[in-house]
């Protein structure tokens, strides 16, 4: 355990010297990694001489989906423009780390990009974060609408068919990188399903602390019966105890199952079975709860005016 903290300090250390190298930004002094991201955004792409606010006024923009045209009003950062140049500098940057087999700088690069997204999207009085998803969206939409389409997530999709060789690249942004083909595949639900091809390894995608407990045997298994259920014991080097500011080894007893997605809502057959998910339907009025309530029930009362007047009149008649 000594050494592990050792070599964990001497990690944060190299980290904290190339941050600094790039940026000039101490990371000690973040709590998070999402600060550190929009402190970068304001230290060196951000224009401070302006002397207005970091939020946003809206503009108009153009979206093409599904064959027609839409005209949205985006509610967005002030320096939009600043957002795109440091996410593709920082891009450009990820790159050139890779081709020089540098992943541990090309990691830096990425997870500030998409810390930076995260955090525009924690206030929810900004849709940067959201236009953009939006956006992703709309350009998936013709691939996940495919009728070979078996399995697709935020950017990816599993097809039975083949892509277009111009919409292919491990490099250029915004085109897919190409991971595997010709596999056969067991998707349960979303991130969790694994892809497999005679003489190559198994790929295994799943979400949770019990992914290294999972084999193609139990993914053929839990498809012939979504409702099974085992029971296995899973070894943690690093559990931490809170009550007792220890970290240590502990053996966890879990139940491996068909993995349900909090964000849908579970459909059964007649037989009390899963079959599928729908999404939930949320009412969320954007922070406005007070303004909507009142205006519901102004429009309730102009809708009850009509039938007072016809009760007084039966009243007085």
């Amino acid at each position: 355990m000594k050494h592990d903290i050792l070599l964990l300090g001497d990690l944060m250390h190299r980290a904290q010297e190339i941050h600094y190298s790039l940026f000039q930004i101490d990371i000690v002094k973040k709590m998070t990694q999402s600060s550190l991201a929009l402190d970068i955004f304001r230290t060196l792409y951000y224009d401070k001489k302006n002397g207005l606010s970091i939020y946003l006024i809206g503009i108009k923009i153009h979206l093409f989906a599904a064959g027609t045209t839409t005209t949205i009003a985006i509610d967005t950062y002030l320096t939009a423009k600043n957002y795109i140049t440091m996410m593709l500098t920082h891009y450009i940057h990820m790159i050139k780390a890779k081709k020089d087999g540098n992943d541990s700088l090309a990691f830096v690069y990425k997870i500030i990009m998409n810390s930076l997204y995260g955090r525009f999207g924690i206030n929810p009085e900004t849709t940067l974060a959201m236009d953009i998803t939006a956006c992703a969206r709309i350009h998936m939409h013709s691939y996940i609408s495919r009728d070979d389409c078996h399995y697709t997530d935020t950017n990816s999709v599993l097809l039975n068919g083949l892509l277009q060789y111009s919409n292919i690249s491990s490099m250029e942004l915004g085109k897919f990188k190409l991971e595997c083909a010709s596999y056969e595949g067991i998707c349960l639900a979303a991130k969790s399903y694994t892809l497999f091809k005679e003489g190559h390894n198994v790929v295994i995608k799943h979400k949770g602390v019990a992914k290294s407990l999972l084999t193609l045997e139990w993914y053929k298994k839990q498809c012939e019966n979504l409702n099974r259920i085992a029971e296995a014991v899973l070894k943690t080097l690093f559990y931490v105890n809170w009550k007792m500011l220890d970290v240590g080894e502990r053996s966890i007893n879990v139940h491996l199952g068909s993995p349900t997605n909090t964000k849908r809502e579970s459909v059964y057959d007649n037989n009390n079975a899963w079959v599928v998910t729908k999404p939930f339907h949320v009412i969320d009025y954007a922070r406005q709860d007070i303004r909507v309530l009142e205006w519901k029930l102004h429009s309730l009362q102009k809708e009850y005016e009509p039938f007072k007047a016809t009760i007084t009149k039966y009243k007085d008649g």
